[in-house]
């Protein structure tokens, strides 16, 4: 077993002064107190229950004794076998800042038995004992707890957690079999320990850490997949994968690592050291402190380990030995490349005579000899069977009317595998959707995917001759739409619902009348003027009976969050408090196929399939309450339509579907859906200049879309003339619109980071109509900017800014021509993308797969399906205003650089060199092929330049003594080398 890690925590307890107060021995037997004495002066008293027969004396404890103070710094439990259970209000009204349980026969313990403790909370110990559940939900409510030890239970099920501060989460030796996959949020974890956990499917156990949707087949065996392991965490320290019988690990099965991450994979059945799998993860951990222990494995060390033992830099970074113990660092290996051909062992009797090699060749495998083929007699010789290239030579399915683009061919037939056709319909599909697309499939010879059905009885795209007199969205919305807010991945504004519902009780309603029945204005939904209505339902919160679960983007418009007769408001009269609005019906009352905020909580469609095609499951079989539902009164146990009833980030649903025909092999999990963006023309309103202008409204000193969320312009002035302040200054603390809460304040901007956008107009969050910023007034505390639309309003394909969060573009391939993911794809390598939803410059629908950078680096970037997993995308800086392209910038100017460095290491050159000491040409930085690196740890302060897709020039980021230096573009061997740049 690897050593287990804890922190130190003594340093971070505060101390009480004067001697710590106890209550009267007697009045709280069996439990014993005693003042907290680590440094010869006492602190907060510690509380000693161990000695209790029954978790009623303990209650009786702490109900009947005379506390001279509830604030305890320890409680224990220890070495007792007769204690079951820690039941409701156990500990009374007293708090801790650790509560130790260890050695016991505990199974439950009570939320309130901890939640006591809720803000003091810093350690929290049940090990060692019989606990079968952990009530994970609570732990949001402990803010301060930094390590949390489940080791040695019986945990069959791991809900998932989430804890912003969480530092240590101890669990080996448990029972568990199932993880609960959605949920997770630990980013300032440090160290994991999940080792020994082999009662159930070794496999499902590593599917911690909201990593992948868990498939029960029975054929998976000891293998740690692709994309299983994806940490977000920055400060990680330790990973404990010791004694789960792994035996293979594919690429990109473990990512996420830092520099100085251990990784434990100690007492398991790993044979092999593959160097796709491995060196990845070896290069990152040799740039810092980071180690991989692969003790008591049964290594093989032969020529395949040539990889690892000829590079002494990777080398110091794996801690392990071979299956005949010798050490990985004192191993020595005499390889050669065999001259001929590896065959198996079996077809030696084909070799040349002489020419058979068995040993030392390190491109043969164990099971293979290397030799030089008999050459068959003419009259024998069969030409090899052709490779088989897959390719679709009958004719691309067809929308008529639609508009037809190509990704990955040119559209002549035959169409290559992958090669892609994309439809947009200017009048908007008749089923919802923005684009569909066909694909020419890889699984099927000459055959083609596509997202539609061709049907000669339905016209999915009408033609363009429809009259455009009336506003209204194909498929069946036929209302007049008020433009509010939320611009669309296709760069063509969002829509909100208009002024009608589409049911009775107009639930499903978000226009904008702000006024009663009776003329009277309506009050703002999150200032609660007459507290919690009476009809609100008591197991669900204030927010969830709004849409998308949020009172504050409601502001003062009319609603019906708790089912009253139709939509109603607050009103400032206390003797009638509310009062209804006059909401008409929908001359169409079929809902839309669509949704008008990112969330869409709004949306209640007739959708009910997941992006990949699976059926949804009726919401009647959840835990969730009908009242967070926009149909509320519609769910019934027929009704498995896609919503969004808890607030995520789009439209979803659960699935439940059996892998094998006797029902054994389920597989249930939730996905999202494929719910688009309303699209409509922006209303007049927005299209005409202001009176007397002319001034013409150029990117980015404009607005793309309504909500300008792209806006990287240098307005600093709100519409009423108030200087803004500046962002990183966070003069009021975390906006209440701001997504995840529980991620830093300055992860909410373009780019993760406030400082670079100083005091200037901008939108980050979600539910603002337009650029804003924060002012001096704390009464006013922030406004609106004018912040003009521009004239052109297609997102340009260039990037303004280093990182290029504000790009809207519409690129989806990746430098090496690889096609991105949709960013909703519940993916394993996807999931922790969506903490960051502020960062994009635009909403997030089921077919939004465009390069965007959040939170990953040194430009836009997208998932990929490859091992690769993630690539940069091929988004150059734009032009300036000259047109002018440069190679090298600085702090957003070209600059003409000396072709020389100043210092031996040359950090701060910033010239055009790009080939190395041996004439290797230089592979771009932010490119990953055809030498895999990880950038990840890498961060823009380490160049002295700027970045951008095709920068390849010889740099030194890392701060090696020997100068600036670069990987090779030509090949993998060698890797990289050191570039010839000459002294000043």
């Amino acid at each position: 077993m690897e050593p287990v890690a804890y922190l130190c925590l003594a340093f971070l307890l505060p101390a009480v002064a004067g001697q710590g107060r106890c209550p009267e021995a007697d009045e709280i037997r069996p439990c014993t107190c005693a003042g907290h004495d680590p440094d010869g002066g006492f602190h907060e008293s510690d509380l000693d229950c161990s000695r209790a027969r029954t978790s009623e004396e303990i209650s009786s404890a702490f109900r009947t004794g005379s506390w001279p103070t509830t604030r305890f710094w320890e409680f224990r439990l220890e070495d007792n076998e007769d204690v079951k259970k820690l039941p409701k209000g156990v500990l009374g009204l007293v708090s801790f800042q650790a509560i130790r349980i260890d050695n016991t026969n505990v199974e439950t313990v009570h939320p309130s038995a901890i939640l006591q403790s809720n803000d003091r909370l810093l350690v929290l110990e049940i090990q060692n004992s019989r606990l079968k559940a952990f009530p994970s939900h609570i732990l949001p409510q402990l803010p301060n707890l930094l390590t949390l030890n489940l080791r040695n239970n019986s945990l069959t099920v791991l809900p998932a957690v989430e804890s912003f501060n969480l530092r240590v989460l101890h669990l080996p030796f448990n029972n568990i079999t199932r993880v609960e996959e959605d949920g997770w949020a630990t980013p300032n974890l440090r160290v994991l320990d999940v080792g020994s956990n082999l009662k159930g499917k070794p496999h499902d156990f590593l599917y911690l850490y909201d990593l992948a949707k868990t498939t029960a087949s029975s054929n998976l065996g000891p293998t740690l997949s692709t994309g299983l392991l994806q940490f977000n965490s920055l400060t990680l320290k330790t990973v404990g994968l010791s004694e789960n019988k792994i035996a293979i690990i594919e690429p990109d099965a473990i990512t996420g690592l830092t520099p100085d991450t251990e990784v434990f994979l100690n007492g398991n059945n790993i044979s092999k050291l593959p160097e796709e799998v491995f060196r990845p993860m070896l290069e990152l951990l040799s740039q810092g402190t980071g180690a991989l222990h692969l003790q008591e494995n049964p290594i093989e060390c032969d020529c395949t380990l040539d990889w690892l033992v000829s590079d002494s830099t990777i080398l110091k970074s794996v801690r392990g030995t071979c299956v005949d113990g010798t050490d990985f660092g004192s191993l020595t290996l005499n390889c050669r490349t065999c001259p001929h051909e590896c065959v198996s062992r079996e077809e030696a009797s084909s070799c040349e005579p002489g020419t058979v090699i068995t040993t030392n060749v390190d491109n043969c495998q164990s099971s293979e000899l290397c030799c030089q083929r008999t050459a068959p007699e003419a009259s024998t010789t069969s030409s090899p069977a052709p490779a088989v290239v897959v390719e679709c030579k009958t004719d691309y399915p067809r929308i008529e009317n639609a508009e037809e683009s190509f990704e990955g061919w040119t559209g002549e037939s035959p169409a290559p595998d992958g090669g892609q056709v994309l439809f947009t319909c200017k009048q908007g599909f008749t089923d919802g959707s923005a684009t569909h697309m066909a694909t020419c499939s890889s699984s099927t010879k000459d055959a083609w995917s596509a997202t539609f059905k061709e049907d000669e009885r339905t016209t999915l795209c009408p033609p363009s001759s429809l009259s455009p007199e009336t506003p209204k969205l194909i498929g069946g919305l036929a209302w007049r739409i008020k433009l509010l807010g939320l611009n669309s991945p296709s760069g063509v504004a969002s829509t909100t619902y208009s002024d009608c519902r589409l049911t009775e009780k107009g639930r499903e309603y978000i226009g904008t009348k702000d006024k009663t029945e009776t003329g009277k204005e309506c009050l703002r939904w999150d200032s609660m003027p007459h507290g919690i209505p009476k009809d609100f339902s008591s197991i669900e919160d204030y927010e969830g009976h709004f849409p998308n679960r949020d009172s504050w983007s409601q502001e003062n418009f009319c609603r019906n969050p708790s089912g009253k007769e139709r939509p109603w408001c607050f009103v400032s009269d206390p003797e009638i408090m509310w009062e209804y609005c006059d909401i008409p019906m929908c001359d169409d009352k079929d809902p839309p196929e669509c949704k008008v905020t990112q969330q869409g909580g709004e949306y209640i469609g007739r959708k009910n399939v997941t992006l990949s095609g699976l059926p949804c499951r009726p919401w009647a079989s959840s835990a969730l309450h009908p009242e967070a539902f926009a149909d509320a009164d519609a769910i019934d146990g027929q009704h498995n339509f896609c919503r969004n009833p808890d607030g995520k980030v789009a439209p979803w649903c659960y699935y439940a579907v059996t892998i094998h025909g006797d029902g054994d092999g389920d597989d249930s999990g939730w996905e999202f859906c494929d719910v688009h963006f309303c699209d409509i023309q922006p209303s007049d309103q927005y299209l005409q200049p202001h009176e007397g202008e002319t001034e013409q409204h150029v990117y980015p000193e404009c607005r793309l879309s309504e909500r300008g969320k792209e806006y990287v312009g240098k307005a600093s002035k709100t519409e009423t003339g108030t200087p803004c302040l500046r962002w990183d200054s966070q003069p009021y603390g975390m906006p209440w619109d701001f997504f995840n809460q529980t991620i830093p304040y300055e992860k909410h901007f373009l780019g993760a980071s406030a400082t670079p956008h100083e005091n200037y107009c901008r939108n980050p969050g979600l539910h603002r109509r337009r650029p804003w910023c924060f002012v001096s007034d704390p009464h006013v505390k922030w406004e609106y900017c004018d912040i003009p639309l521009c004239d052109d309003k297609t997102p340009p394909e260039c990037k303004q800014t280093e990182l290029g969060g504000e790009y809207a573009g519409r690129l989806n391939v990746t430098l090496s021509g690889t096609p991105c993911q949709r960013w909703l794809t519940l993916d394993p390598k996807n999931r922790g993308v969506w903490d960051f939803l502020s960062q994009f410059p635009d909403g997030l629908d089921g077919s939004h797969n465009f390069c965007r950078n959040a939170d990953r680096g040194f430009g836009p970037w997208c998932y990929t399906a490859s091992a690769l997993q993630w690539e940069y995308c091929d988004v150059p800086f734009c032009p300036s205003a000259e047109g002018e392209r440069c190679r090298v910038r600085v702090s957003g100017k070209c600059v003409d650089p000396q072709e020389c460095k100043r210092t031996k290491n040359g950090i701060e050159y910033i010239g055009t060199l790009n080939t190395t000491a041996s004439g290797y040409p230089c592979q771009a930085w932010m490119s990953r092929r055809p030498n895999w690196h990880e950038m990840g740890y890498r961060t823009i302060a380490q160049f002295p330049d700027e970045l951008y897709p095709s920068h390849n020039f010889c740099r030194n980021p890392d701060s090696t003594d020997d100068g600036p230096w670069c990987y090779i573009g030509s090949g993998r061997n060698p890797r990289w080398e050191y570039c010839e740049v000459p002294m000043c």
